[in-house]
């Protein structure tokens, strides 16, 4: 019978929606204080669901889990109604990474064929560094960034997921371990490589951030589309990525490139703003448009590194005030573009084909699933 290790970073993606760029260290403390909703639990909860779900549908036999105490990973089980589990690891509250790293090595050691966790990519980091590079791990999408390719695409993924490893057996491939180089925090920060991990191959599992060149012709054109068209009495809530960030710099304005800035028209209002200050952008009166590129290699507009741009903000946004762009190489290497907002109905009502600008003046018909 498969035995998963699961564990959760209680406050993973806290940091997203106040703009930190992160929940690691003392970043977790800041965003609760500033208002930020423990999300982790939650999300692994919903992973755990679709588990249930799955096994009762397939007649299957659940698989049993080894988990932590508390907020790591026994509540969430609890709260989804899990049966199968023990507790192995005991957290004290307040958790660390390094209660991560030990707690994954403790389930490597009492014979666990995988872990599962809920968090991020520093999340990540701590889980291989407790059961090395070469032991599968999956990762509930619930942190701020996710670039690394172990995420499930969404949590509600994880029951298929396990369904297709018990169906098919355990075969995993390699990949790199990627996460924000805060050392290179600003308009210059960039993605950090920390070696590798072993995930399960599943369809369910996002791709990682790309390192194929981008059609430089292409940005260039879109940059430049963006800003000629850019109405001066309209709101634009630029998102993240380094493809968005151009554009900004292009305005004459240097911004963190995880950072969610605000513009009325080519004037820069706000930069790096929180979830708080896009709501009351709300009430301005102005129209607003957001403009958002898919992230990395996995394709999200939202739910990766723009949590700032929250569901209660997307929901009051017209679709045709939703600006999707990337070169056509991207798109054409992505197929589909993705979100994953933590709101199930939310995301199902902004399926279907959206328009993306791929250079000056071009167009592209894609489907958002």
């Amino acid at each position: 019978m498969l035995e998963a290790g699961l564990i959760v970073n209680p406050v993973a993606g806290v940091g997203g929606p106040k703009g930190l760029k992160g929940s690691d260290g003392s970043l977790a403390g800041s965003a609760l204080e500033m208002g930020a909703v423990l999300i982790s639990g939650q999300r692994a909860a919903e992973a755990l669901k679709s588990l249930i779900i799955e096994a009762q549908d397939e007649l299957i036999q659940l698989p049993m889990i080894m988990t932590c105490s508390g907020k790591m990973g026994e509540d969430s089980i609890k709260q989804s109604g899990y049966k199968s589990f023990t507790v192995v690891y005991e957290a004290v509250e307040p958790t660390s990474g390094r209660d991560t790293t030990t707690a994954a090595r403790v389930m490597k050691e009492k014979g666990a064929d995988l872990i599962i966790f809920s968090g991020g990519d520093g999340t990540a980091r701590d889980v291989v560094e407790g059961v090395g590079e070469d032991f599968p791990v999956i990762g509930i999408p619930a942190g701020v960034k996710m670039y690394t390719g172990i995420f499930l695409n969404r949590p509600s993924d994880l029951g298929r997921a396990v369904l297709d490893i018990l169906n098919k057996g355990l075969r995993t491939t390699n990949v790199e371990l990627l996460d924000f180089d805060r050392a290179a925090d600003g308009p210059n920060m960039g993605v950090g490589r920390y070696g590798k991990a072993t995930v399960p191959l599943l369809h369910s599992i996002q791709a990682g951030k790309s390192e194929y060149p981008t059609e430089e012709e292409d940005l260039e054109g879109i940059r430049s589309y963006l800003v000629e068209n850019m109405d001066n009495e309209t709101y634009y809530v630029m998102g993240t990525g380094s493809t968005v960030k151009n554009t900004v710099r292009m305005l004459g304005y240097m911004t963190p490139v995880l950072g969610v800035d605000i513009f009325l028209g080519k004037r820069l209002v706000a930069s790096d703003v929180t979830d708080t200050d896009l709501l009351s952008l709300l009430h301005e009166g102005r129209r607003i448009r957001v403009i958002v590129t898919p992230l990395g290699g996995n394709g999200f507009i939202f739910g990766r590194g723009n949590q700032q741009i929250s569901p209660a903000f997307i929901a009051s946004m017209k679709r045709e005030d939703m600006i999707v762009v990337a070169s056509r190489e991207k798109i054409n290497r992505l197929g589909v573009i993705r979100v994953d907002t933590g709101n199930a109905l939310l995301d199902s009502s902004l399926k279907g084909p959206v328009e993306v600008i791929t250079g000056y003046a071009s167009r592209k018909i894609c489907e958002l699933v």
